[in-house]
């Protein structure tokens, strides 16, 4: 009798997993595809916005509700996975992007108003793991 309690109970935390993970803000195709274990190569962009000297807060005014809900909406896609502020130097925004590669990211940021009107371009610095340890690790095992 036990037995027939255990899979009803399984069967909802994997259908609550997979809601969660399709209602999350990371969720879509990404998050379901990781969920059902299917190996997609993203990787992880730096994306460094640069305001050019012609920008004026007067250009960028009409643009901006239009910037903001693009880039909400690359949040909710997955792509933008982080967001911050750099104004101390001068920089705008900075985004971790999750993409299948620079070209990708560039065209998913290329969407937005301030990009595609010319007010601002991103530098892309893909960041892969951090490899230093090995080294450590190889001297230890006399490789």
């Amino acid at each position: 009798m036990q037995e027939e309690w255990c899979f009803p109970l399984k069967q909802i935390k994997i259908q609550t997993q997979l809601t969660s993970f399709l209602s999350s803000k990371r969720g879509g195709v990404k998050s379901l595809n990781r969920f059902l274990g299917r190996e997609e190569k993203y990787m992880k962009i730096l994306a460094i916005a640069k305001i050019f000297e012609s920008t004026t807060v007067e250009k960028i005014r009409p643009y901006m509700i239009e910037e903001v809900k693009q880039a909400w909406n690359l949040y909710k896609e997955g792509i933008i996975q982080e967001m911050y502020s750099c104004k101390e130097q001068k920089m705008g925004v900075v985004f971790i992007l999750e993409c299948e590669s620079v070209k990708k990211a560039k065209v998913a940021l290329g969407e937005l108003p301030f990009v595609r009107e010319n007010l601002i371009d991103f530098e892309y610095i893909p960041l892969g793991p951090f490899t230093f340890f090995e080294a450590l690790f190889k001297e230890e095992q006399g490789e």
